[in-house]
């Protein structure tokens, strides 16, 4: 299996990571270009950096068999409302 998601290297998103990679997965990111340098994780496999939102939630969206929604704030609930 191949986790997806946003690229963070804290928080859930950095636990998830770890998470994943650490138990033998296989995990790669779409990260926004402002992260890349302060942010990102170094335990991603592959890398599609976005310059903007959209492109960042289609790159995600593009790549989901499933998708887990996890605890969040606002941003989290606009993609998950788009996604529905």
């Amino acid at each position: 299996w191949v986790q997806v998601n946003g690229g963070g290297a804290t928080g859930l998103m950095g636990a998830v990571t770890d998470g994943g990679s650490d138990h033998g997965g296989i995990v790669d990111g779409v990260i926004l270009d402002m992260f890349v340098s302060t942010n990102q994780s170094s335990k991603l496999r592959e890398v599609v950096v976005s310059n903007n939102m959209p492109d960042r939630k289609k790159g995600l969206f593009d790549r989901a068999d499933a998708i887990v929604v996890l605890p969040g704030g606002l941003g989290t609930l606009e993609e998950i409302s788009e996604v529905l």
